[in-house]
């Protein structure tokens, strides 16, 4: 009895440890890397960015974000793009990444799995997540798009540069949410 009880323990304790190391959800990036919960806990700040390929503020947020991924780099800051939905194929995603220089990691989101989860709703939005899945920051990038039909030559805040720099020298981010302007998101 005591040998089939151990037996019993050993076996459930396999399965939980299994079952913790798996993701809770898992998308495929462009590139066919997977893309999921995990990936979180490889940095301590990750910013998810919505962009899509015919929205002209998306293309115009591309420059910023590569900017910051190079500024905070040496943080542990990771960016991943996020495509949503289905209106956009392969060859069309192929297009928009070379096209503008795209340098991160590209998840299309073809089931809205993140789209859902974040509840995002506009391109560009950007959700800042702590390696924890804390969301500390979501809104725009910057001020530049203050409505769909106007755009600024400079920015006049830079609220995701000043989320990350607050965020990486432990101080409290003063601002958490904005107002993303862009395109509604069409699943």
């Amino acid at each position: 009895m005591k040998k089939t009880n151990f037996i019993i323990v050993f076996l459930m304790s396999i399965f939980l440890f299994s079952s913790c190391n798996k993701p809770d959800w898992s998308i495929k990036t462009y590139n066919g890397d997977d893309f999921s919960d995990k990936t979180f806990k490889n940095h301590k700040l990750n910013a998810v960015v919505f962009l899509a390929p015919e929205c002209p503020l998306s293309e115009a947020a591309i420059q910023e974000l590569n900017k910051l991924q190079k500024k905070y780099f040496q943080n542990d800051y990771s960016t991943y793009v996020v495509i949503p939905g289905i209106l956009y194929s392969k060859d069309e995603v192929k297009k928009f990444v070379e096209q503008f220089q795209i340098e991160f990691p590209v998840v299309l989101d073809t089931g809205a799995v993140i789209t859902s989860m974040l509840n995002a709703k506009t391109t560009p939005e950007v959700f800042l997540i702590t390696d924890s899945m804390k969301v500390v920051y979501q809104g725009a990038i910057d001020d530049r798009a203050f409505d769909n039909e106007f755009i600024r030559q400079e920015a006049q805040h830079n609220y995701l540069d000043s989320a990350i720099n607050q965020y990486s020298k432990f101080k409290k981010i003063k601002v958490v949410k904005t107002n993303a302007v862009g395109c509604f998101i069409e699943l």
